[in-house]
């Protein structure tokens, strides 16, 4: 299946205008540290992770599984548990919530998301 993703978008700024750029559509995101558009390189145990990739996942509503991300990195509880292991380990110590970027694609149907490995 080929996706057609969006450009990268920070998530403070999607969080500033209210989310309405995302759809509320099944679909596939990934969460990386980035600024601009520029990804930030994280150093790994196999080695460096060039596209600073923090997490993949998919939904069946994009708008509210990313807003649930977010709600963790700015303190709060929401059911993700990327984000509340982010809150927890206190991540944004390295990955500033300012320099967090989400990229997503759509895909056709709930359905569609059970031949997507993440």
């Amino acid at each position: 299946m080929s996706l057609n993703w969006s450009q990268w978008y920070s998530l403070y700024r999607l969080a500033e205008q209210k989310w309405e750029i995302i759809p509320e559509s099944p679909g596939v995101y990934v969460i990386r540290w980035g600024v601009e558009g520029k990804s930030k390189a994280i150093p790994r145990a196999g080695g460096v992770d060039e596209e600073g990739i923090i997490y993949i996942g998919r939904s069946k509503n994009l708008r509210r599984r990313i807003k649930q991300f977010w709600t963790n990195v700015v303190g709060k509880y929401a059911p993700h548990i990327v984000g509340i292991t982010y809150r927890e380990y206190k991540f944004h110590r390295v990955f500033k919530p300012n320099e967090l970027e989400v990229s997503w694609a759509v895909v056709h149907s709930a359905e569609a998301l059970k031949d997507i490995e993440c």
